[in-house]
């Protein structure tokens, strides 16, 4: 494989780095490749982000490559996002965390969950930072455009793969690290402040139009801005004013 050389560096470096890096895939497109490393607090999170696409784009020029994060950077091929896993810790305990449930998921995890729904149209003028970005967010190739939520499900914006944790699909490459770890705290939180539920979940394909009563995401950069405008919880929570 002509990718196996960068691969194996930028891997190799990030496990020296302490990273754990525990899998890549190559994803749908050409060239296009998902790397998975273990979960940390936030911060250091957003730091690793940071520094993993300095890394890769020195290593490419290196090889004679180039390497980019755009959200769609080709209209025939998948767009590249940039997923979150998350889960809320007190000290050692996982508070997202029901072992009881029927997807492992607490109420506090729900509540969280619910928050990032209400506040998903403002989300996207922070994790779908740029004009390219909308061109990803259609109902194809395991991308959102959609409010909904589901169980082991990619179709959705947002997923419960396993117990104790939820991913979010909607952020793609060309967000700010850091902007994204706060505003999506910020959402998370607003719903447990205001004891949200998020409603029953749908696990039919997102990129058949499931499910069909759901709000649709903002079809654009200024759509999305207008809608961070006007939510004041956001506004308030991440400082925009």
């Amino acid at each position: 494989m002509r990718n196996s050389r960068f691969l194996t560096r930028v891997c190799q470096i990030i496990d020296d780095l302490g990273w754990e890096p525990y899998q890549i895939d190559h994803e749908g497109s050409s060239g296009q490749f998902e790397f998975n490393f273990t979960y940390a607090d936030a911060l250091t999170m957003a730091d690793r982000h940071v520094f993993f696409k300095y890394l890769c784009r020195s290593i490419a020029e290196e090889e004679g490559m180039r390497v980019t994060f755009m959200p769609k950077p080709f209209a025939d091929k998948l767009g590249s996002g940039c997923h979150m896993h998350l889960s809320v810790w007190k000290g050692d305990e996982n508070v997202f965390l029901d072992e009881g449930g029927e997807l492992g998921l607490s109420t506090y995890g729900y509540r969280f969950l619910a928050g990032v729904l209400a506040n998903a149209k403002a989300l996207c003028a922070i994790l779908c930072p740029t004009v390219n970005s909308y061109k990803r967010l259609v109902a194809a190739g395991w991308c959102p455009n959609k409010i909904s939520y589901t169980g082991d499900n990619r179709s959705h914006m947002l997923r419960i793969p396993n117990p104790g944790r939820f991913e979010i699909r909607l952020a793609d490459g060309a967000v700010n690290p850091y902007l994204n770890q706060a505003a999506v705290i910020a959402a998370g939180m607003d719903g447990v402040v205001r004891d949200l539920n998020p409603g029953k979940r749908c696990d039919l394909d997102g990129g058949s139009g499931e499910p069909a009563d759901a709000e649709m995401l903002p079809l654009n950069l200024l759509d999305a801005v207008r809608e961070l405008k006007k939510n004041e919880s956001m506004r308030k929570e991440i400082g925009v004013d």
